[in-house]
C-alpha cells in the first residue's frame, strides 16, 4: 500500500478548493477517524496484484482516436519517419512518461481508488457531476477578474484563462478533465456523512462577519535569514519588498506578503499569530514569532470591524460556505485515506522507477 507525501497530495489537489476536517473512511457502514495528510504519509511500497493492475489500466488507457489507432498497436515499431528514418515509438513514449507520466499516473490512481470506493458504497457519479466540477473550476479561475456580464462572456473568459494556465503548466486538457472527474468522485464521497451543527454554523458566522485583521507576512526558516530580513528592515526596506525577496510562503509572497483577512478564532491561522496580529496597531510590525519551526514577522495593514448583520439573515449563505469548506477538507483527507488503502502495481519499468524515487523514504518503519 502506498501513500504520497504532503507535497504530492497538494499537487494531486491542485485544482480543488480550500479545506477543513471531517471523519469517515471508505467503508459501507460506519466511519473511521479522520486522518491528516501528515499522519497518513508513508505506508509500504506497491504490492504486485494483477486485479489492481487491470482496474487501473482500464481507467488509465484512453480509447485511441481513429487517426492514431494505427500507430498504437504492439507490432508498430515507429511512431514517425524522417526521410525514411524511423523515430521509435518507445522513444516518444519514454519522453512523455519522463515529462508528465508520473503526474498523470498519480491522478489516475486517485481516480480509480475513488471509483472503487464509490462502487462499494453505492454512490453514482454522472457526467453532470463532472461538468459541475468543471464549471466550478472556471468560476474559481475567474473569481473577481471580470465584472458583471453575461454567462457566455464569462464562460469564454474562463475557458481562455484555463487554456493559458494549462499551457503555462504544460498540462493537457485531457489530464485536466481526469482531475475534474476525480474531484467529482471525491466530492460525492466527502458529502456522504456531512453533519453540520448549530454550533458549527455560529462559529462560521463569527468567522465570516466578526472583526478581522489583514496583515502582511514574512516567513523564514533559518535564524541567519531572519537576521538578514531584520537588518534590511532596520535600514528602511519596504516590508512588501522583503516579503517578495525572503518569504518562504510563496503564495503570500507573490501578493507582496498579504494574507487573507482572518478573525481572532480562525482555526486556519496559528493561535500565536492571531494574538500577535490583533495586538498590533495599523502599520506596526511585530517582533519575530516562532511557530512550528518557522519565524514569522507580521505587519498590520487594516482592521475590519464586525459587520452589523444577524445570523438569521445570512444563515443559508453561512451554512453553504461551511458545507463547502468541510467538503473540500474532507476531499483532501479522503485522498490520503484512499492512497493508504490502495494496492498499486506499476507495470512500466520507467514509471515504477520514477514512482519509487519520488516516494522513497515515505515508508513507516512498522509498515508490513
Amino acid at each position: 500500500m502506498v501513500l504520497f507525501s504532503h507535497r504530492t497530495i497538494r499537487s494531486l489537489l491542485a485544482w480543488g478548493g480550500g479545506v477543513l476536517l471531517m471523519s469517515a473512511g471508505c467503508e459501507t457502514t460506519g466511519s473511521s477517524s479522520s486522518v491528516s495528510v501528515e499522519a497518513a504519509v508513508g505506508n509500504r511500497p506497491p504490492r504486485q496484484t494483477a486485479s489492481s493492475t487491470q482496474a487501473t489500466q482500464q481507467t488509465a488507457q484512453p480509447t485511441p482516436s481513429n487517426n492514431s489507432a494505427a500507430l498504437t498497436g504492439p507490432s508498430v515499431k515507429a511512431i514517425a519517419t524522417v526521410s525514411g528514418t524511423a523515430i521509435p515509438r518507445e522513444r516518444l513514449v519514454g519522453l512523455l512518461i519522463e515529462g508528465r507520466g508520473l503526474a498523470a499516473l498519480e491522478q489516475l490512481i486517485v481516480l480509480e481508488a475513488a471509483k472503487q470506493c464509490a462502487r462499494r458504497m453505492g454512490i453514482v457519479v454522472t457526467s453532470a457531476h463532472v461538468q459541475k466540477e468543471y464549471e466550478a473550476s472556471l468560476d474559481q479561475l475567474l473569481a473577481e477578474s471580470i465584472g458583471e456580464t453575461s454567462d457566455e462572456v464569462r464562460r469564454q473568459a474562463g475557458e481562455a484563462m484555463l487554456d493559458d494556465l494549462l499551457k503555462r503548466r504544460g498540462v493537457a486538457r485531457a489530464e485536466y478533465m481526469v482531475v475534474m472527474e476525480r474531484n467529482a468522485y471525491l466530492r460525492r464521497l466527502a458529502e456522504r456523512d456531512l453533519d453540520i451543527t448549530r454550533t458549527m454554523i455560529e462559529a462560521e458566522f463569527d468567522q465570516s462577519y466578526g472583526e478581522k485583521v489583514e496583515i502582511r507576512h514574512i516567513q523564514v526558516k533559518s535564524p541567519d535569514t531572519l537576521d538578514q530580513v531584520l537588518g534590511e528592515r532596520d535600514k528602511g526596506a519596504e516590508f512588501s519588498e522583503l516579503a517578495v525577496r525572503f518569504s518562504a510562503n510563496r503564495p503570500s509572497a507573490e501578493r507582496l506578503g498579504l494574507l487573507p483577512p482572518f478573525g481572532i478564532n480562525d482555526p486556519n491561522v496559528p493561535e500565536l499569530m492571531r494574538r500577535a496580529a490583533f495586538a498590533l496597531e495599523v502599520g506596526e510590525v511585530s517582533e519575530p514569532i516562532f511557530v512550528d519551526g518557522w519565524y514569522h514577522i507580521l505587519r498590520l495593514e487594516r482592521r475590519m470591524s464586525k459587520q452589523d448583520v444577524s445570523l438569521s439573515s445570512v444563515r443559508n449563505e453561512v451554512e453553504q460556505n461551511l458545507r463547502r469548506k468541510l467538503t473540500d477538507t474532507r476531499m483532501q483527507t479522503l485522498t490520503a485515506e484512499l492512497f493508504r488503502e490502495a494496492e498499486i502495481e506499476i507495470a512500466d519499468p520507467m514509471l515504477r522507477a520514477a514512482f519509487m524515487t519520488r516516494h522513497r523514504g515515505e515508508q513507516r518503519p512498522d509498515g508490513p
